[in-house]
């Protein structure tokens, strides 16, 4: 027993049947009962000798990953010969026969051992089955995270969208502006990654963009449909990106029964609790003259100005292409007042708003110029209502436009300041240009903040204290709106620069030039200098220009905002600050016209974009015309009964608001594509 013993454990490459001293096995290795058969065995044995073969079997095997092949094998050929080794144990030496009770502590302890390993192979083996089934998907999650460690240690740009809420107008410029100022202004749920990447950010405004330009079912809604990427998408078919385009549903500015323009909320940034303390500090210590209230290029351009040669350098003349139709103040010395005042009244004619009336107060308030004028084509509708001006009183006037000009040229010099509320009307109904302006519209904040521009009549009962146009002389009195105007700048002058007006907003374009970083703004207003000021005007291909100009202006900005109107006017949407549509005073392009234009513009602009370039394609405000259809009703209620129409509407109103306000925006990167 002692020598098959020592066989046992030392010989490890000894056959079975040298191991027991006898013959060799009959039963296929293959089919002998393995590890796990044998425990099952002895866990359900009766029959003493029988376990103890199979004990005796254990005992002496070992379970190293090494020999587990071998010693199964060795197990199996041990089984055949039970008979055999129940003799060598049980007769063998003389008839040796172990203590029972030693017998049964022995086999509990093995049992125990077998039983252990037993249930570790058990539950390796599901665990192999699953890690293989898993292997495919783990190999997907590592490939991923792999990827996303590429892009950002390659400074791959992109867009993440943080939280659940819809983004804002707010969410979308803020990080837009911190890519290039340096810093976070202001958190908000959208995030670029890897920002210090973003050399150049171009934002392109698209009134009139609809679910299906996008690759969406007609009529989808942005905001249910959540961030998606564009595919399918005719815009971007000739566009080679390295990355597929993000699209992010936009909620535009307003409540759930009003709304305002997205462009403008775009372009006039809210101001921080810290940011306003300080900016009000800094204003209201600062003295200020009549030279600190003009208007500078940029502003006059913005609000439709007639621009003045005098402000303009060689290469921004052709802003004045209607030099024929225009007149300009020259330079000249005159005694009396420098300041001066201005107000006109128009009536409607076939060819829209003409001029009726012209009054002028210097700075003392004293009436220097009142005439009325004689239109050079007829009048459809004098506006009584509003102009004071009759059939009647214009029966025997016989003083032109023309002489209108000629009066106000020998009056008042280039080096004068001109003083007015929404200036711009009167100057394009005059045809004057003159560089020194001062609009009251201006200089004093509407209570709800940019683009809304505040009423005379309002200004002067909060800050002057007195009622004009009440209506009781049949009308606005011209002289009495002048001398309002130049009482509000006599007031602002004295009171500083936060006399008026809230500080809490500033125009983009200020705070990112005044931080050395240029930008460019084309829109409507940039471009309307370009053509001649007649009311039948039209621009056909104004899109297309728009993105010539960004081609041309793209190495020499880093911020560069434009918007568009093709679509918007082919598809009936409102656009602009007063949200209605303007389709009757220009051709309306086709669809199909503006979205070649959109489609060919984009492409271009992403090929001639330097690498870091952010493109962000903004719908603004979503679909706008049954808000300005139910707008346009409420119009014609009388004043008085508006409100209860309105609240009668309620429903109604906000259903077409909701619409109104469900925008998108698309973004899109030039930078080089990482390799897969």
């Amino acid at each position: 027993m002692d020598e098959n013993y020592q066989d046992v454990a030392l010989d490890e490459e000894a056959s079975p049947a040298k191991k027991f001293g006898t013959r060799e096995s009959k039963v296929a290795p293959e089919t002998a009962p393995n590890f796990s058969d044998r425990v099952a065995r002895l866990s359900i044995s009766e029959d003493a000798n029988t376990s103890q073969d199979i004990i005796n079997g254990l005992r002496h095997s070992k379970v190293t990953k090494e020999n587990r092949t071998d010693k199964r094998r060795r197990s199996s050929s041990a089984q055949s010969f039970n008979g055999s080794e129940r003799n060598v144990m049980g007769e063998g030496n003389n008839g040796f026969k172990p203590d029972g009770s030693e017998e049964r502590h022995e086999s509990k302890q093995v049992i125990k051992k077998a039983k252990r390993e037993t249930k570790k192979e058990l539950k390796q083996e599901p665990h192999k089955e699953a890690a293989t089934q898993g292997a495919d998907v783990g190999s997907q999650k590592t490939s991923k995270r792999k990827k996303k460690k590429a892009m950002n240690a390659h400074g791959i740009i992109s867009v993440e969208k943080l939280g659940s809420r819809t983004s804002s107008i707010t969410d979308l410029r803020e990080p837009m502006i911190s890519c290039l100022h340096g810093k976070i202004l202001d958190a908000g749920n959208l995030k670029i990654k890897n920002m210090p990447s973003v050399k150049k950010v171009i934002t392109i405004f698209v009134p009139g963009l609809q679910s299906e330009d996008l690759g969406l079912p007609f009529g989808t809604s942005f905001k249910d449909v959540g961030p998606f990427q564009v595919k399918n998408s005719k815009l971007f078919a000739n566009v080679s990106l390295t990355q597929n385009a993000e699209a992010l549903p936009i909620s535009a500015p307003g409540s759930k029964n009003s709304l305002y323009p997205a462009y403008n909320h775009f372009i006039n940034r809210s101001l921080s609790k810290n940011e306003r303390k300080t900016r009000y500090q800094e204003l209201s210590t600062r003295k200020i003259t009549i030279n600190d209230l003009l208007m500078p290029l940029n502003v006059l351009i913005e609000h439709d100005y007639p621009i003045h040669p005098r402000l303009l350098d060689e290469s921004s003349r052709q802003l004045n292409t209607n030099i024929e139709t225009y007149v300009d103040t020259q330079r000249f010395d005159h005694d009396g007042s420098h300041i001066f005042a201005l107000d006109c009244e128009m009536c409607l004619s076939a060819k829209g708003s003409v001029l009726t009336r012209v009054s002028i107060v210097g700075f003392d308030g004293n009436v220097v110029y009142d005439q009325l004028v004689k239109p050079d084509t007829p009048i459809t509708d004098h506006l009584t209502k509003y102009s004071g001006i009759t059939e009647e009183k214009l029966a025997n006037v016989t003083t032109t436009l023309q002489d209108v000009q000629r009066d106000i040229l020998n009056m008042i010099s280039e080096d004068d300041v001109l003083i007015g509320h929404s200036l711009e009307n009167d100057l394009n109904a005059l045809k004057i240009r003159h560089p020194k302006i001062v609009d009251t519209s201006v200089i004093y904040e509407h209570r709800a903040g940019p683009p809304f521009r505040p009423a005379l009549r309002h200004l002067a009962s909060t800050h002057l204290n007195y009622n004009i146009q009440t209506g009781a002389e049949g009308g606005h009195n011209p002289v009495e709106d002048a001398r309002a105007c130049m009482d509000l700048v006599k007031m602002k002058i004295i009171n500083g620069l936060t006399f008026g007006v809230s500080v809490t907003t500033e125009n983009i374009f200020q705070k990112l030039s005044a931080a050395g970083i240029s930008c460019l703004k084309l829109d409507d207003n940039a471009f309307k200098r370009r053509k001649t000021e007649t009311v039948d005007d039209i621009l056909p291909n104004f899109d297309a220009e728009v993105f010539e100009s960004l081609k041309e202006n793209i190495n020499e900005h880093k911020f560069l905002v434009a918007r568009l109107k093709g679509l918007a006017l082919s598809r009936g949407y409102s656009y602009g600050i007063s949200m209605r549509s303007d389709k009757d005073r220009e051709e309306v392009p086709s669809e199909l016209h503006s979205l070649e234009v959109l489609s060919r513009g984009l492409a271009n602009l992403y090929e001639e974009s330097p690498t870091g370039t952010m493109i962000t394609i903004v719908s603004g405000n979503g679909d706008t015309r049954p808000y300005s259809k139910l707008m346009a009703e409420l119009e014609t209620i009388d004043k008085d009964q508006r409100t209860k129409a309105r609240q009668e509407r309620s429903g109604e109103l906000e259903e077409a608001v909701s619409r109104a306000r469900d925008g998108v925006a698309v973004f899109f990167f030039k930078q080089e594509a990482l390799e897969a």
